[in-house]
């Protein structure tokens, strides 16, 4: 793998597949409790039942196989979602949202946003 990939940092190899809830399980079948999750990403853990339902939708695959760039050419639902999603639980007296793709570039914005105000 080295001549393929940086290697330092990994751990094991994981079978996603058979990973649940908090619990990862690496390739020979040992199963771990996980507190890193990704680091973070997991908040519901491995195979949750509902978020692999909804993976299975068509909003999901459409969203998936087709990636909109959201701040161009967004999806025509996107208005309902992020209404539906973020505004509907923001904090009272907030009524816009600024999506990210992850923590560092949200961490990034709201720098940024705080230098305009």
């Amino acid at each position: 793998m080295d001549n393929h990939f940086q290697t330092i940092s990994m751990n094991m190899f994981v079978d996603f597949e058979k990973s649940f809830g908090n619990y990862m399980v690496d390739i020979d079948g040992n199963v771990f409790l996980d507190v890193y999750q990704q680091i973070s990403t997991l908040p519901l853990g491995y195979n949750h039942p509902e978020l692999v339902e909804f993976a299975r939708s068509d909003p999901m695959i459409t969203s998936t196989v087709s990636r909109a760039a959201l701040g161009a050419f967004p999806r025509s639902d996107f208005p309902d979602a992020i209404e539906k999603a973020l505004v509907s639980i923001a904090p009272k007296g907030l009524k816009n949202c600024q999506t990210m793709l992850c923590g560092a570039s949200a961490n990034e914005h709201a720098i940024k946003q705080a230098f305009i105000w």
